[in-house]
């Protein structure tokens, strides 16, 4: 390439490993270098593979999906690093495992649909975690719309934030147990009650802050909204977590046991109001705000739990 062709594009192209041209310097490298320890092979057989999976460089769109590709897997390195797992620990994958992995980067156009690939990318690397790329789950990526991604985010948001609060209830009750035999009185139980109860608001404030930075109202408003993450199985009609049963795990009289249950069942209806009738989860919305509460009409299913917890959305301190 001459030095006229090279300063002709909005970016410089550079080789890797003198055989490979893509977008970048340093940034192409750390792509190249996550690529090389997924398919754990010698460079020089490598650098071949590296050209046909992340593009050469030609007309824009080429260049787009190159750039795209490129980014998400110097991501999904800088993930990797964060958890202090470098690339010559990490997992190898099945050279199909990755085309089909860099085929669907390439078509991410949104941050959110970005992380989500990174997400997974990093999972399937990480030794520490049970993930694997299944052409399966990518599938189900590279179905995705950015409205999709975006409404996924937001559930796996709340899934984190309810996860939160019953561990916050849950350690409270424990705590209501074994008072009896302790010296703690009441008002100190009763103090501590209230606390818990003001992180869950916080944690809920801040869950509305998100309804409204996602733009979720404006998403939801839209005809069918749902209809490709519900075709998709990745979202159900909202359940009452068995409070009941976790808490009697615990040991919990009966009837401090069924007071918890009640009050999440109570959570779970006040403010829902008419628009949960609807029977076609496609045509439901996401959720609405009442009395500084978010009430939800749809939720990850099992499997879409699964799913963004391997796309690297849903908290793992919790």
């Amino acid at each position: 390439m001459t030095d006229e062709e090279n300063k002709s594009g909005n970016n410089p192209i550079v080789e890797v490993k003198n055989s490979v041209n893509v977008m970048g310097e340093n940034f192409d490298k750390a792509a190249a270098d996550i690529l090389k320890a997924t398919l754990q092979m010698p460079a020089t057989e490598t650098s071949g593979l590296l050209a046909d999976i992340i593009g050469v460089v030609g007309d824009r769109v080429k260049v787009y999906r190159a750039e795209r590709r490129v980014a998400i897997l110097s991501d999904a390195r800088e993930r990797l690093a964060a958890r202090g797992v470098s690339l010559g620990q990490s997992k190898p994958m099945l050279e199909g495992q990755v085309y089909d992995m860099i085929e669907g980067m390439g078509s991410a156009h949104t941050s959110e649909l970005a992380d989500m690939w990174a997400g997974l990318m990093a999972n399937a690397m990480d030794p520490n975690r049970d993930t694997e790329a299944d052409r399966g789950l990518v599938s189900v990526l590279q179905a995705l719309s950015p409205d999709d991604a975006i409404i996924l985010n937001f559930l796996a948001a709340n899934e984190t934030h309810r996860q939160r609060a019953d561990k916050l209830r849950r350690d409270h009750s424990w705590g209501i147990r074994n008072k009896k035999n302790s010296d703690v009185s009441e008002a100190a139980y009763e103090e501590e009650w209230a606390n818990v109860r003001a992180l869950i608001a916080g944690s809920e404030a801040e869950l509305i802050k998100l309804f409204g930075a996602l733009g979720i109202d404006t998403i939801q408003a839209r005809p069918h909204a749902l209809e490709n993450i519900a075709r998709l199985g990745l979202v159900a009609a909202p359940d009452v977590r068995d409070y009941a049963n976790v808490e009697l795990a615990h040991g919990l009289e009966r009837t401090d046991m069924l007071s918890v249950a009640m009050a999440q069942i109570d959570d779970r209806l006040k403010g829902i109001g008419h628009w949960i009738e609807a029977t076609n989860i496609s045509d439901k919305i996401i959720c609405r705000e009442y009395n500084s509460q978010l009430h939800f009409t749809v939720e990850l299913s099992e499997f879409g739990r699964n799913f963004v917890a391997k796309c690297d959305l849903l908290d793992r301190q919790v």
